[in-house]
């Protein structure tokens, strides 16, 4: 059987910023084969393989050197790719191998991201002169990726500039199984009370001003952030909160204005693995003084009407 990482791995990150390239590099990769006819726990491995440095090239994001070989009884196979994720050569089975636990801080940063992808397929010859069966197994990212995308400072005249301080994810899941089924309950920033170390999910740009009536539209490193998936759309305000409630991942911006620092949190809503977020901020009001409060917005119609003329007194005069 022959084993191939999906041929366009290579291009499903955005080339047009070359620092993304990161997105699919590839540092270690470890290939498992599961007996899928042994329905026990999904099925027992057949096969390990781990490729070396020197085959993946040291951070290639090329495919082309990751095809590999397998003599193997014939039969029903599911065949697991792993890439830049934690070591499971001890795994016996195929569903103990979906239930690893992965932590996205240890697994992902911007060097490298964590992959997984499965596949089936039918061994039906070891034959040394036929052609083996052939297996593609397409790697899918983990993670979410959020781009602040465009901020457009439109506050009033009197405010001017708009000082982008940091930018970070708040509410971030921690940890969940290489199959994404099983969370595990450890959070990362929440409320956004904490500031981070790790590029993934908080920055501090340097110099980013934003004039009034201005749109800045950033591609630099700073602006993108990566999270595990989060279903969770509640965004409520818990300033000052000690108890954890779960809630959408958001993506704060702090900024200053006329010298006092504002909060501008946005929740993300449903956040899926592998999809990749543009976020576009409008600035119109100034933020929260929290990063768990959200902006509240209500409408207010405004009327003018026209007053009549009022009445005055007559003005006689004799000249």
């Amino acid at each position: 059987m022959s084993v191939s990482i999906g041929g366009d791995f290579a291009t499903k990150a955005d080339s047009d910023n070359s620092f993304l390239a990161f997105e699919c590099r590839m540092q270690d990769v470890q290939l498992l084969v599961f007996d899928a006819d042994r329905s026990e726990k999904g099925g027992r491995i057949q096969r390990y393989f781990r490729f070396d440095e020197n085959s993946v090239n040291n951070n290639s994001t090329s495919s082309a050197a990751l095809d590999t070989t397998f003599t193997l009884p014939v039969g029903n196979k599911i065949v697991c790719a792993l890439v830049n994720g934690p070591d499971v050569s001890d795994i016996g089975y195929y569903d103990d191998l979906g239930d690893v636990e992965a932590f996205l801080t240890d697994y992902h940063s911007k060097s490298a991201l964590m992959h997984y992808g499965s596949s089936n397929c039918s061994v039906t010859s070891t034959n040394s002169s036929d052609k083996p069966a052939e297996c593609t197994v397409d790697l899918v990212r983990n993670v979410a990726r959020v781009h602040l995308a465009g901020v457009t400072n439109s506050l009033a005249p009197y405010y001017g500039d708009l000082s982008i301080d940091r930018i970070f994810l708040a509410n971030v899941k921690n940890d969940i199984s290489l199959d994404r089924e099983t969370d595990f309950g450890t959070w990362s920033n929440v409320y956004g009370q904490i500031e981070l170390s790790n590029t993934i999910f908080d920055t501090s740009p340097d110099d980013c001003v934003v004039a009034r009536g201005e749109t800045l539209s950033p591609t630099d490193s700073y602006s993108y952030f990566y999270c595990y998936p989060n279903s969770c759309t509640d965004f409520s305000d818990h300033a000052g909160s000690t108890e954890w409630e779960e809630q959408s991942t958001c993506l704060v911006l702090v900024g200053t204005v006329l010298g006092e620092s504002f909060y501008y949190p946005i929740a993300l809503g449903n956040l899926e693995a592998n999809t990749a977020y543009d976020v576009y901020l409008e600035v119109k009001s100034l933020g929260s003084d929290d990063p768990a409060t959200p902006v509240k917005l209500g409408n207010l119609k405004v009327n003018l009407r026209m007053g009549g003329w009022l009445a005055g007194e007559a003005i006689s005069v004799t000249i």
